[in-house]
C-alpha cells in the first residue's frame, strides 16, 4: 500500500515535499489532538485520493492544463471536513483559459 501511496504521490500536482503522509477523511471537525474515531476508513480515503489524482490529471491532459501551474486544492468552506476536489482545480484553470480565448 505504501509504494502504491508514492505513486499517486508521484503524479499528484500538489507537492507534500518530503513527509510521510497519508490521506485521511474527517468525519467532523477535529481538535488540536483528534482520535482514531474522528476518521473515516482508510482505505476509503486512499481509494478516494487516487480517483481525483487520476481524474484531474486525465481531464489536465485532455485540454492541454500544464499542473505546475495550478493552484492547491483549498479547504471547503461550507463544510471544513472536506477539501476541494483537484477536478474542481483543474476545471477553474480550463474556464480561465477558455475565457481569455473568448469561448465563454
Amino acid at each position: 500500500m505504501k509504494t502504491r501511496l508514492k505513486t499517486l504521490q508521484g503524479i499528484d500536482f500538489v507537492k507534500r515535499g518530503d513527509v510521510d503522509y497519508f490521506p485521511t477523511i474527517a468525519l467532523r471537525e477535529t481538535p488540536r489532538t483528534a482520535n482514531p474515531e474522528d476518521y473515516d476508513n482508510p482505505i476509503k480515503a486512499l481509494k478516494q485520493y487516487a480517483e481525483d489524482v487520476s481524474a484531474a490529471r486525465a481531464l489536465a491532459a485532455r485540454f492541454d492544463v500544464d499542473v505546475r501551474d495550478l493552484r492547491p486544492p483549498e479547504n471547503v468552506k461550507t463544510d471544513i471536513t472536506r477539501k476541494e476536489s483537484r477536478v474542481n482545480v483543474v476545471i477553474e484553470a480550463i474556464e480561465k483559459e477558455a475565457k481569455k480565448q473568448g469561448s465563454l
